[in-house]
């Protein structure tokens, strides 16, 4: 499956303000309302999966959602300073853009190395932990698992504190003139800051495998 940008944008979006709704229900008598949550979010991260693992080039193996939120955040952000690449290298060339414009865009062009760069450090770091974290069968241990994924979520978040890159993308976001590359900064953003916890998932799908067991068992 083509893997989608924009799409993969607003899955992440979803999850967001999804897993903000389901951690702050409590009480029976929402019960009925966290599992409709919980399956409108199984849904979104299944779609996902089929698009991220058959496209970022790290394998179909998957460990956890959390790992698949983060390998989704990588490959947007990838996607992302690709597309600004190719769409400030194409000024001059392949459209009317003026040549003082297009030079200043191009002034901008070493942040997308950079960020590049700083993204495979980031992977490169993820895959080296990700290792120790397996454990025998083919599973990881939980607890380290969770951890690593914490520090690469930070390790993201601090992409756009880089300071060619900050001016980069904002000036990117902000760029009426330039839908393409206003578009492309946008996704890399959410893809950056977007918060989603899945703890409260995680407890609710642990409770209902633990009663399909039981059911299972009589």
């Amino acid at each position: 499956m083509h893997f989608q940008s924009e799409s993969a944008t607003n899955a992440l979006r979803s999850l967001e303000r999804l897993t903000v709704a389901l951690n702050a229900m409590s009480g029976r008598g929402r019960i009925i309302e966290a599992a409709s949550t919980v399956e409108r979010l199984e849904r979104i991260l299944e779609k996902l999966e089929n698009e991220v693992v058959h496209s970022d080039g790290l394998g179909v193996f998957l460990a956890s959602e959390d790992e698949l939120v983060f390998r989704t955040k990588r490959l947007i952000i990838t996607s992302g300073l690709v597309q600004l690449d190719e769409s400030i290298q194409a000024m001059g060339v392949t459209d009317a853009t003026d040549l003082e414009t297009a030079s200043m865009w191009r002034r901008l062009l070493p942040a997308i190395n950079t960020g590049h760069v700083e993204l495979q450090r980031i992977t490169n770091l993820w895959q080296s932990r990700r290792g120790a974290d397996l454990v025998p069968l083919g599973g990881v241990n939980p607890v380290a698992h969770r951890k690593t994924l914490d520090v690469m979520i930070r390790e993201l978040r601090n992409l756009d504190q880089i300071p060619d890159v900050e001016r980069l993308l904002y000036r990117g976001v902000a760029s009426t003139e330039r839908p393409a590359i206003a578009r492309a900064c946008e996704q890399v953003l959410v893809a950056i800051h977007v918060r989603i916890d899945l703890n409260k998932a995680r407890q609710l799908w642990s409770a209902r495998s633990r009663w399909e067991q039981a059911i299972a068992g009589r």
